[in-house]
């Protein structure tokens, strides 16, 4: 990041014999640092990945970095640990504090808080000893560094219940100070118990050792985790997250009812207020704001700002006064609208590293979910729709359809196995005699069921389209990110069974030398001056005239739609609803799955 800064390049590093961990590290490169930070931004404007750890600054704070350095975090960023070390996570709901005073205000108790602190921290010791241990290298790490992940949930309620809104000075200097009581009484139990039961066995050679401090009975105490269940069971907002929905649908199955649950704060205060209706509920779990209605007052408005309403340079600043005080890392999204523009991630990457954050997740609205279709009389879209199918043209108004290439006798192909989270799926791709993608059959490990009844639906409606002429490119964006049960398959997330056909597709595309990798279709000069130059609309396949929504009915091949590129969906596995985007996670409020 200092590279970034400074407009330099930066080493590019790696082992002498990659089957050597104990090899000598070597430089093999140089890459410029911007053009990296460039790629990066864009791909998390693009659809949240990839997020960033800020290593330097994780390891600057590292207690036991004479065991290694810190090479990488879970995927929620909270836990930077080293090899063999495991995740110790307990979360205290923090408006479950808040009391009133004699004016009959609202106010923290400190005091009870503080014990709980004190407890939390020790029940959370206790849990290393009393755990069982599957690996011994995990055991053996974990009880060394003794580390743990003591943080909160129910921040954004506790704001509410002060009547603080969360975008606000006084929340974040409420957030820093509440963060450093916490850290104050975790550090306090925790050497209390170095003097009880001894220190961490790795204490003696720390930096906090050689620096002369009191000996800690554990490396690390705090953290800021996901508590995408917990919370939703303890009925509390999610970590140090604004509230992301202050009302939303669940289908009840059994009695076909649809039901309403709302914030219990937002509803105790429409009630009493007067502006409650099912209206208004209805309006709030479409996806509405609260700011358009004109029957709530001004204040309250103010108050219950939800994640959307809140402004990405306001996310990043809660999350750094609150990473002041935690040892471990933070697990937040910064959530963006969908008109943001990559300077906007930009800065808010900038923003985290300045403000020495040691991570960042973001997530634009609508960049994973799948684009409308719209409509453009382009003179590309002309050519391609009469140079599509067969046959000659119909009357006006009835739709020319394509028609798939017949079949050869004889095809020669490439078969791979993807591990998927329905098990081992054997994928063919048999090439054209120009050595273009023809047709795929996909089967699984084991015949029969629902199962190989999908993969064969898929791949037949795949040939189909590849047998008409579709862009194989096209024909994998429309099944890459599907999402089922994720697993990892040789260092790549496979989400689904037409997520791995598409993995495969891709793989394949790449290597055929008679088509362009996916890296040189984005390839193109950029107009933009500055830091980041992304790709023109035209090369992200994006439409450069204004969106029209499709109309029904029949259309004239004149008006053949125009696509953009396709995002994996958005949605619940489970129950399909919309997956809110908190705490550098993914869960879904109407049936409680979560993907941490």
């Amino acid at each position: 990041m200092q590279a970034v800064q400074n407009g330099t390049t930066y080493p590019l590093r790696t082992l002498s014999d990659p089957a050597n961990l104990d090899s000598e590290i070597v430089e093999v490169d140089r890459l410029d640092a911007r053009e990296v930070f460039s790629k990066i931004v864009y791909g998390a404007w693009r659809n949240g990945e990839p997020g960033m750890i800020f290593l330097d600054e994780v390891n600057r704070n590292s207690p036991v970095l004479h065991l290694g350095r810190i090479t990488a975090t879970n995927p929620c960023g909270e836990q930077p640990l080293l090899p063999n070390e495991s995740c110790n996570l307990g979360s205290i709901d923090v408006a479950k504090f808040i009391v009133g005073d004699e004016a009959g205000l609202a106010d923290i108790d400190w005091d009870r808080l503080g014990t709980t602190v004190h407890l939390a921290t020790r029940m959370l010791d206790n849990v290393i000893d009393a755990n069982k241990y599957a690996v011994a290298d995990i055991e053996e790490m974990t009880r060394s560094t003794r580390k743990l992940g003591l943080g909160l949930m129910g921040f954004a309620d506790m704001l509410v219940l002060l009547g603080i809104p969360y975008d606000t000075e006084e929340a974040v200097e409420l957030g820093r100070r509440l963060m450093r009581f916490i850290m104050e009484n975790a550090d306090a139990e925790s050497l209390a118990m170095a003097e009880e039961r001894g220190p961490f066995p790795a204490w003696h050679e720390s930096a906090p050792a050689q620096q002369g401090e009191k000996p800690f009975r554990n490396a690390c105490r705090l953290t800021v985790a996901p508590t995408g269940t917990i919370s939703m069971i303890a009925g509390a907002s999610s970590g140090i997250e604004p509230i992301f929905s202050l009302a939303f649908r669940k289908q009840n199955i059994l009695e076909g009812k649809t039901l309403y649950y709302v914030d219990k704060n937002f509803e105790r205060i429409a009630r009493e207020r007067g502006f409650y209706s099912d209206e208004l509920l209805e309006h709030l779990s479409n996806g509405g704001s609260l700011q358009d209605r004109d029957e709530v007052p001004d204040d309250v408005k103010r108050l219950f700002h939800v994640a959307s309403d809140i402004s990405p340079r306001d996310h990043v600043l809660m999350q750094a006064a609150f990473q002041e005080s935690t040892d471990s890392g933070i697990s937040k999204t910064i959530n963006f609208p969908n008109e943001a523009t990559v300077e906007d991630v930009e800065d808010a990457y900038l923003l985290a590293w300045e403000t020495r954050c040691k991570g960042i997740t973001v997530y634009r609205a609508g960049s994973r979910e799948k684009e409308v279709l719209t409509t453009g009389t382009t003179d590309s879209a002309k050519a391609a729709g009469a140079d599509a199918g067969s046959g000659e043209k119909g009357p006006v108004g009835i739709p020319q359809y394509m028609t798939p290439a017949d079949r050869p006798a004889m095809l020669h192909g490439i078969t791979r196995r993807v591990r998927t989270g329905r098990g081992n799926l054997f994928v063919t791709v048999n090439m054209s005699s120009d050595d273009r993608p023809f047709e795929v059959f996909a089967t699984h490990g084991k015949a029969g069921g629902n199962d190989a009844a999908m993969a064969e639906a898929v791949s037949r409606m795949a040939s189909l389209a590849l047998r008409s002429g579709i862009d194989p490119v096209a024909v994998s964006e429309q099944l890459r990110g599907i999402t089922d049960v994720p697993v990892w398959d040789e260092g790549v997330m496979i989400r689904s069974v037409p997520d791995a056909i598409a993995s495969v597709l891709d793989r394949i595309i790449n290597e055929a030398s008679a088509l362009p990798t996916r890296e040189e279709l984005s390839e193109g000069e950029s107009s933009q001056a500055g830091m980041f130059n992304p790709p023109s609309p035209k090369e992200l396949g994006m439409p450069t005239a204004q969106p029209v929504q499709m109309p029904m009915g029949i259309i004239s091949r004149e008006q053949v739609a125009v696509t953009v590129g396709a995002f994996s969906a958005d949605l619940c596995p489970e129950c399909s609803s919309t997956l809110a985007h908190v705490e550098g996670c993914e869960k879904c409020y109407a049936c409680g799955y979560s993907k941490c």
